[in-house]
This record gives C-alpha cells, structure tokens and sequence, in this order.
C-alpha cells in the first residue's frame, strides 16, 4: 500500500500529548530532530507512552553562567503513570545525561544496557536531582514496557553497548536506530551484523527513525581500528609531549592511543574527571583490557620527561572548564604545555562549537604548540553512519516509512533524498514537538506540543530564553544602573540618592551621576503619593531612556524605593 507523505505541521500547539490509539503510533520529538545533541523522544500506542533517549547540549557564549541545557520535559510530565519508562540507546551524554537533572521529574523508571547503567549511575551519584530507579538490561535483550515490547540489537558507535531499539506494537515494527555505525571492526565490542537488521527486515518494518549525521557525508565513516597506525606514527614522529584530546567516552580511542604509546616505550597518562569516570566503568565493566599498562597518575606527570609521556583529555569542543583550555591558559594544576609539544583533536568539531575550539587552538599555537587535527592525520573517524552505511542498512531494512532523527536542518533532508533514493515509500519530517501520527496505511501530522529548553543554573532549572536568563544576557551586553531612593508618604525624596553603575563606563562619571539623579527626582516630584510599584517603574523607564540616548544601550534598570519616617533619616 502507498503511504503519504506526512503533511506540513499545524501552527497550534497541543495543550497535552493526544491519547494514542490501538490502531496507531504516536511520535513526538522533544529535542535532537533539527539539532545536534538534547535526544529525547516519545512513542505512544494504545493509550500508554515510552521516552528513549533523555539528553542534554552544552550552551555557548550567548548564555553566560550555563553549562548544561536539557529538553524541557513538561509534555512527558504530564502523561504521569501513562510514561512507562525510559530507554537509553548508548552512554553519551547527548542521549543520556538529561536523567539525572529530569529523571526525577519524568517518575518513570530508566533502562540501561550494563555499561550504561553503570556510567548512569555515577553520574546520579553526582549530578543527581532526586531518586532514579534505573533497570539493567543485557545488550541485545528483550523486555515488555505495557503494549511495547522492547528489544535492544547492539550496533557499532564511538561507545560500548550502543543499542538499536526495535519496539514492537500491535500494529507493527519500529526501528529507533540511536546512534550507530557499519564498523567491522570497532576495537571495542563487536562489528556490524547485517543479519540482525536483515531479519528484522524480513519480518516488516512500519517505521524508521534514523541516525542522520553523517547523511551529507559520502562513503563510509571508517574503521576504529584503523586509526592504529596513525596515532602510532604521531606519537612517533612528535618531539616532546603528545597530548591527544578526544570524547570522554570513546573508550576504543583511548585504548588505541594506550597501546600505540606502549609500543612507542612511552606513558600515558589520562587528565580530566570524565576521562578517568568512563575509564572506571569500562574497567568495572570489562571493557577495559587487562593487558594495558598502568596510567601514569595525572599529579605524577611532571616528574617524567616530556617526551616520554603521552595525555589524553577532555576540552576536544572548546569546553571552558575542561582540561584542555586549562592547559592552553597555563592554569592546570600539573600540566605545562611548551613549545615544541603536539595536541592532536581525535575528533570532531560539533556544529555551533567553531568559536570556542578556535579560541583555545589560537592559544596554543601562539604558544608554540604544534596542532594537528584529523585532515592532517589518520587519529579520527566518526562514530556515526556516512551515506553508503545508511544505504546498506535501508537495504536490510526496508521500512515503509522513515523518520529522519539526530542531526541539523540540512542532515534531515540529506537523509530524506537519500531515503528515497534507496526506494523507501515514505518519508515524514518530523521536528521537534510534532506529534506525527503513522499507522498502517498513513503517516500525517497531527499537531504540536511546546518544546523548550531548559538549562542548568546553580541548583535548579531555568526556562532557556526566560526572564532570569534574558536579564542576565541584558546586563552583560548593555550594563546595569540600580537607583535606591528613601522616599516619604507623601512621595518626597528624603534622603541622597544610591546610585552605581556596572558595564557602562571606565572611570566614575559625575556628570553622567547628576543627570542620572536630576531625572529620578524629577519623575518621583511629577507623581507623588504614586503606587510605589508604578512609580519604580517609570524612574526605571526614565533612567533607561537616558542611558540610550547616552550611550546607544539598553540597560537592565533596577529601581529600589523605600518608604521611611522622615523623622528617622539624618
């Protein structure tokens, strides 16, 4: 039968997720269709709903104070006992770091392959906001959440126990392919297995959701074992100290880069808290070889000649606090960077993190610090699947319809095209908040729900384009004036006025003082006896109309009144 393509979304949003049906699937991206990172997605069928994937994304320079930002999971919320549980793909923080700053708020238990419930659960331990119940699950295992039964078919990626989903319904096979690769041989785990995928194809499948990263890159992604010998002959060839900065939790790299130092008579030593938290889960996991040698502790490298000794760290993206930038600001407590020594990113840059991975580049090389990325040498490739990989598996496959997931705007289409390409009747865009309905014989739009983003401040959560973070943006681009006046019943100042300026001027400004003081006074005496919240309000006004015409700004104003006894002021 021939499927329609999914209509253009409805303009209104939904109050609340619709009830799903017996006779359909509801699905409905909260974060990750149009971006890179914050995975969150919802399955409904017959009344009842699962997430897979609870992610997060790093913020930028445009929200300062944040580091953390994860989907905002009011719609999940909101299903109560109807959310049945959530299903993590893999341990990357983009699809499962979300949990320990929401899961708590979800209320629904969290399940996990071993190696992934592992890094989980330090994780909750601390990051946590609350009580997580998390639920292991064996890699390629079965489980029953309600309608859906679960069954997790292990993939190839930049991390152990990456899981493809199949959700099997009433009405039909699906595929939720997380994060994959065609890797043969992945140096951790086990290689691509058509097999797995061509039995499922055999069987029917409804409906794809599918990995689009790499979808506008030709070829294949390449082999983690094929890096071997050029991250060999860096650490060969390099004079001084090699430093290798990679994803945390590509285990397989930092095998790789281990052993290649091993053969090369030099040590290793791995700095940055995440590095050494992914390195003792793979150890309690048995994803760590035994036949390693021992690390060199990160307090103990400056005791070894420099070139003797390898590091791995974190800072691949431009992380502020990560050990990299440290390094490259010459602030980290052990390790000094000199001319002469080698960085080399075994990785890649993430769309949107260009600005602060060249900054902390610009400041290595104007320290003598040589850099080599992956364009000039074999040390990376992609944990994620390139065009002839997805081709393969939409031929093993060969769903009736496919949801492109995981990746910007232009990796969505990339992937459409190439769906349709590989003779796949259907293809539905599904970005977030939609609520795409598909059943046997369709596929079609019904309506979207609100999608946000919510980001870590301090403690506690924050709406992403709120008031507390748009008064904060405001006063690092345009300044701040507070203006505390003591004033009587009658509205009369009584008192001199407190006035500070931040971010505005260099050097104390009196004139700008006095005419910032004559107009508080002039509006306070043309209203008194005004409502006192009204009144703050138009000297805040008043104080912002002048600061524009001064200085072309838009300054946060904060006006404080205080009503006295005239008799109690001097």
């Amino acid at each position: 039968m021939k499927r329609r393509k999914a209509a253009a979304p409805k303009e209104e949003f939904l109050p609340n997720l619709p009830v799903p049906g017996n006779d359909e699937l509801l699905f409905c991206a909260l974060g990750g269709i149009g971006e890179i990172g914050m995975n969150a997605a919802l399955y409904g069928h017959a009344g009842l709903w699962i997430m897979i994937d609870c992610g997060i994304t790093f913020a930028d320079d445009q929200n300062p104070g944040i580091n953390v930002i994860v989907p905002d999971t009011a719609p999940a919320r909101a299903l109560g006992d109807n959310l049945l549980g959530v299903v993590i793909t893999h341990a990357h923080e983009d699809h499962v770091g979300g949990i320990p700053y929401v899961g708590s708020r979800l209320g629904a238990p969290v399940y996990a392959t071993p190696f992934t419930a592992a890094f989980l659960k330090r994780k909750l331990q601390d990051d946590g906001d609350g009580d997580v119940t998390v639920r292991t699950i064996e890699a390629g295992g079965e489980f029953r959440l309600g309608p859906f039964k679960i069954r997790y078919l292990p993939v190839p990626h930049s991390v152990p126990e990456a899981q493809s989903v199949a959700i099997e319904t009433s009405i039909g096979t699906f595929l939720h392919t997380g994060d994959w690769k065609a890797d043969p041989a992945p140096v951790v785990g086990k290689g691509f297995k058509d097999d797995r995928f061509g039995k499922l194809g055999d069987a029917g499948v409804l409906g794809m959701f599918c990995d689009s990263t790499n979808a506008m890159v030709e070829g294949l992604s390449g082999s983690e074992a094929e890096l071997a010998s050029g991250i060999s002959e860096l650490i060969a060839n390099a004079p001084g100290r090699t430093v290798f900065t990679c994803f945390s939790s590509n285990v397989a790299r930092m095998i790789t880069i281990c052993r290649s130092a091993a053969e090369q008579g030099k040590h290793v030593a791995l700095v940055g808290r995440s590095l050494l938290r992914m390195r003792d889960v793979a150890l309690a996991t048995g994803y760590w070889p035994d036949d390693l040698p021992a690390l060199v502790e990160e307090d103990h490298i400056g005791y070894l000649p420099r070139e003797q000794t390898v590091i791995v760290c974190t800072g691949s993206q431009g992380e502020a606090q990560a050990a990299l930038a440290r390094m490259a600001a010459g602030s980290h407590q052990h390790v000094t960077l000199m001319p002469g020594d080698t960085v080399a990113y075994s990785s890649r840059d993430i769309p949107g993190n260009d600005r602060p991975i060249g900054r902390i580049r610009n400041r290595l090389i104007a320290s003598g610090i040589h850099i080599v990325r992956d364009e000039d040498a074999h040390i990376h490739v992609s944990g994620h699947p390139a065009r002839d990989e997805l081709r393969r598996m939409y031929g093993l496959v060969r769903p009736s319809l496919v949801v492109p997931c995981h990746g910007e705007t232009a990796h969505l289409y990339a992937n459409e095209a190439l769906a349709k390409e590989c003779g796949v009747p259907a293809v539905a865009q599904a970005p977030n908040g939609t609520v795409l309905r598909i059943k046997k014989n369709e596929a079609n739009v019904v309506g979207k729900v609100r999608t946000g983003r919510l980001a870590q401040d301090g403690s506690g959560l924050v709406a992403l384009g709120g008031e507390a973070l748009r008064s904060r943006q405001q006063a690092l681009f345009n300044g701040v004036v507070v203006v505390s006046a003591a004033i009587d019943r009658a509205g009369d100042i009584v008192a001199d006025l407190e006035i500070s300026l931040h971010g505005l001027t260099d050097k104390e400004d009196d004139d700008l003082m006095d005419d910032i003081a004559e107009v508080v006074e002039d509006t306070i005496s043309s209203a008194p006896g005004r409502d006192h919240d009204e009144q703050a309000a138009k000297v805040a006004t008043a104080v912002r109309r002048l600061i524009r015409a001064r200085f072309k700004k838009y300054p946060v104003v904060s006006v404080h009144l205080l009503r006295v006894d005239p008799t109690l002021v001097d």
